[in-house]
């Protein structure tokens, strides 16, 4: 018996506690909503990526509910998202390659001119000492 109201209570806590976090959720939303663009961006780069996911998911299941056709909307614009983000990595990968090979570069040529400016020093101190 009292395992049962125990777990009745778990439950009702349970619950009450998913309609403050959708409550919670659709302020943000809102909040988030009737900011101007910049401002906007501003607020959700701001965001840890725990509120990210959960407000990102929250989304699609409020706008998902109003209209079937949007999961695949949600669906192509996630897999945009990710490409775009694929070929940005390897831009910004490919810009690294070429940082990394130029200076290699320098500093190959670098080494170089010290040893042959070395060599020469050298030479010129055993002609000095003979």
């Amino acid at each position: 018996m009292t395992l049962r109201i125990i777990l009745f209570f778990i439950f009702i806590i349970n619950i009450n506690a998913e309609t403050i976090d959708k409550m919670e959720l659709e302020k943000k939303l809102n909040y988030i909503l009737n900011l101007e663009s910049l401002q906007r961006k501003e607020h959700l780069e701001q965001l840890s990526q725990n509120e990210i996911e959960t407000l990102l998911s929250y989304v699609k299941y409020k706008y998902i509910q109003k209209d079937k056709n949007l999961e695949s909307i949600f669906q192509i614009y996630e897999i945009l998202s990710e490409q775009k983000a694929i070929v940005l990595s390897h831009k910004r990968l490919n810009n690294l390659l070429w940082v990394i090979g130029i200076t290699l570069l320098l500093f190959s040529s670098y080494t170089s001119y010290i040893f042959i400016q070395q060599n020469k020093i050298l030479k010129q101190i055993e002609k000095q000492s003979k």
